[in-house]
């Protein structure tokens, strides 16, 4: 059980390392593109955004969930997590901002460490999920015959 637990607390600091780390790139590039090359702010996001998912999905297959396979599938479902997780976090800050009536920067900060575990644990179960294919394939032959 203990060893459980601390394979399980290893990849979520991988997971929020890597999180973390793409997120810097994104507000870089986001800076660099708006300032130095001269884009307009919102292009700029975009290619920022673009860029640190793509970059934060392959270290996540690579190193976090340790998969190669399915590539375009896992992508779409990453694509489809983080939206849903973006969308939630937007909605939720505000509610806790007009409503509850906390600072927004505190509720940034609440609301994307509770939104960390919530995109980490779909990733793990939906999107990176090791798949067994050929061995569940062999037992389902076997079980026929």
């Amino acid at each position: 059980m203990k060893e459980k637990v601390y394979k399980k607390a290893v990849k979520f600091i991988s997971f929020s390392f890597v999180s973390t780390t793409t997120f810097a790139l994104q507000l870089f590039l986001t800076v660099f593109f708006t300032e130095l090359i001269g884009l307009r702010y919102y292009v700029a996001y975009a290619v920022a955004l673009v860029t640190a998912w793509t970059v934060c999905f392959m270290f996540h297959m690579k190193l976090t969930f340790g998969v190669g396979d399915r590539i375009a599938l896992r992508f779409g479902r990453f694509t489809a997590v983080a939206v849903t997780s973006s969308i939630a976090n937007w909605f939720l800050v505000l509610v806790a901002v007009e409503y509850v009536g906390m600072h927004y920067f505190i509720s940034i900060i609440l609301v994307s460490l509770a939104l960390a575990l919530f995109t980490f644990t779909s990733e793990e179960l939906w999107v990176f999920r090791k798949v067994k294919t050929q061995a569940a394939v062999a037992s389902l032959v076997e079980q026929k015959e």
